[in-house]
């Protein structure tokens, strides 16, 4: 399952998830709140989304929401503390990101070879 943020408001919309990926969520989300607003539409205006990646989420489905492989991460890092969260930010234009916030486990082979890079 992979959940969209547009703003902290939508923080609501998560299940309970460990400390790691709702703080990298919720300091993403509050980005995008204070830069644009909590009254967008997240798919037409600018500013962009979270993409919170529930633990077991395959691969196929993520690309299915965001085919990450179009794009090159203009960030990637991850959390200190287990569970190891990896929060990967693709630049889509000048006004939209999109932030994905996944767990090392269920990552990608493409981001996980972006973070060895040190993207």
């Amino acid at each position: 399952m992979i959940y969209t943020i547009a703003n902290i408001y939508d923080m609501s919309i998560l299940p309970p998830v460990d400390r790691n990926t709702w703080i990298s969520a919720y300091e993403n989300a509050c980005v995008l709140t204070n830069e644009y607003g909590d009254d967008r539409d997240p798919l037409e205006d600018d500013g962009g989304i979270v993409l919170v990646v529930a633990y077991g989420t395959s691969n196929e489905e993520l690309r299915q929401k965001f085919n990450y492989t179009k794009h090159i991460p203009e960030f990637i890092s991850r959390s200190e503390t287990e569970p190891r969260i990896l929060t990967v930010g693709y630049l889509l234009n000048n006004d939209y990101m999109v932030v994905l916030v996944i767990h090392e486990y269920d990552a990608p082979p493409e981001i996980l070879q972006a973070l060895k890079e040190g993207c």
